[in-house]
């Protein structure tokens, strides 16, 4: 998922929405995987793990 490209405070709702597409049970997994340790958790906040508007912090920028 391209979720960290976005804007912190619109990726709850672009995740809802994704959510709302999934249509099988491994996708559905990997959803639940993702909000449990990701969207719902405060220990990583969303500022933290937004990387939009951020300069390249590496020498590789394939990396």
């Amino acid at each position: 998922m391209a979720l960290p490209f976005l804007p912190a405070e619109h990726i709850p709702s672009m995740f809802d929405e994704l959510d709302e597409h999934g249509d099988n049970d491994r996708l559905d997994a990997v959803m639940a995987y993702v909000f449990s340790i990701w969207i719902n958790r405060s220990v990583f906040s969303m500022e933290c793990w937004s990387i939009f508007m951020k300069g390249v912090r590496t020498k590789n920028e394939c990396e």
